[in-house]
């Protein structure tokens, strides 16, 4: 049985796309790393010291529903992270909550304990 001419041209016409597709691809990464990068500000010409930190914590402690770490077992009642006295995190209703900050120091709106 012969091979169809038409598939065989598809088939190289796809492999010169995929080469020229690759050769640009490698292209654009030496132009990229040839880019000359200044290590001072443009604007103040100086060194300055970094002023960023980019802290990525795994501990697990985000996933916690009490603090501190070392909350004693109630066994067999399990009180220990539903009262304000043992986690300082719960809901303490002597304590008036005030609405978050807005940007310029103004407090949100109070909200309505029906709205949530």
């Amino acid at each position: 049985m012969k091979a169809c001419p038409e598939s065989s041209v598809y088939a190289s016409r796809r492999l010169l796309v995929a080469v020229l597709a690759t050769l640009v691809a490698i292209s654009s990464f030496c132009a990229q790393a040839a880019l000359p990068l200044p290590e001072v500000p443009l604007q103040t010409g100086s060194a300055l010291p970094a002023n960023i930190w980019f802290i990525l914590d795994d501990s697990g402690s985000m996933g916690w529903d009490f603090m501190p770490d070392n909350v004693p077992d109630t066994f067999p009642v399990r009180i220990e992270t539903r009262t304000f006295t043992r986690n300082g995190v719960f809901y303490n209703p002597s304590t008036t909550y005030q609405p978050w900050r807005r940007w310029d120091g103004t407090f949100f709106p109070a909200a309505s304990p029906t709205a949530a």
